[in-house]
């Protein structure tokens, strides 16, 4: 099981992925082509070109992990301008990224501003949110 904490590391590959690999071929992408070591405890996410499918790598004491979604309709949102082959996310942006939220950041927002999340944001897939324990922490 994955806990998001907020001292773990998740990497973003922002060039698109073959969705064939599995935990060789994602674990020798992230040695080569993101620089990374897969079993240092991070989180890899992939993307594949037309933005449908996802796959999430990483490593725990018994050895690898391999999550996997696939949209049914709409894509996931990638950085508009990534610059890099690699891309950190916070806890926060990869849940939205499953979700199908934009990721881009404009602005940080003070923590004494309050935004109406009824008028801002579509709902949030409860059934999915059910299975998961706490949203926040957990992933399964």
């Amino acid at each position: 099981m994955l806990s998001l904490t907020s001292d773990l590391t998740i990497w973003l590959c922002t060039q698109p992925t073959d969705m064939r690999k599995s935990f060789n071929g994602l674990s020798a992408q992230v040695r080569k082509l993101m620089l990374e070591s897969p079993s240092d405890g991070a989180l890899f996410v992939f993307i594949n070109r037309r933005q449908t499918q996802m796959t999430c790598l990483y490593f725990e004491s018994g050895g690898y992990c391999v999550r996997a979604k696939r949209l049914e309709q709409g894509q996931f949102s990638l950085p508009r301008h990534a610059t890099t082959i690699k891309h950190p996310l916070s806890a926060t942006q990869f849940l939205s990224l499953i979700e199908g939220f934009d990721i881009l950041i404009k602005r940080q927002r003070n923590s004494a501003e309050t935004v109406d999340l009824k008028t801002r944001c579509p709902p949030i897939n409860t059934s999915l949110l059910a299975h998961m324990g706490n949203p926040a922490t957990t992933i399964i």
